[in-house]
């Protein structure tokens, strides 16, 4: 999809404050009222905006654990390696997942309460699973940048 430079201004205000009203997004952005509302329901549309969220922060939740979980799978079946994905994605304190090419078969961003929290869903959890063959962990000391998005 061509994007054009009121879109980009558009996308570029809306991923800093999704919350602004079309009147303060048309005038921040510098385009019409009418011309910035039928260009943002354009983008939401085309799926280029596919959702407006808050973005939560994990440790003011009482979350003080995050770490980056590298998994192998015991590749015995298909069925094996989607019963982990299945409870992966049920579980609420994995809060990225990815299965990936090289080393690892799956990258997991886990929170955890405390860091008996984190080993409870370690080695309770996620090395209990019958599809995981071995499973390690770093944990993150400083978050550098997070979830920016694309460049627009």
């Amino acid at each position: 999809m061509g994007l054009t430079p009121e879109d980009r201004r558009i996308l570029r205000a809306l991923r800093k404050n999704g919350r602004l009203s079309n009147v303060k997004l048309a005038k921040e952005t510098n385009i019409s009222e009418s011309a910035c509302l039928r260009r943002t329901r354009h983008l939401e549309q085309t799926g280029v905006i596919r959702k407006y969220e808050a973005k939560l922060n994990a440790a003011k939740l009482g979350y003080k654990v995050s770490a980056y979980v590298i998994v192998q799978l015991d590749q015995r079946t298909e069925v094996d390696a989607r019963r982990f994905i299945e409870a992966v994605s049920k579980e609420e304190r994995v809060v990225e997942a990815a299965v990936v090419t090289g080393g690892p078969d799956v990258i997991l961003k886990v929170i955890a309460k405390d860091m008996e929290d984190f080993a409870d869903l370690t080695m309770r959890s996620l090395m209990t699973n019958k599809s995981v063959r071995d499973i390690s962990s770093s944990l993150i000391l400083e978050q550098i940048k997070s979830d920016a998005g694309p460049p627009v």
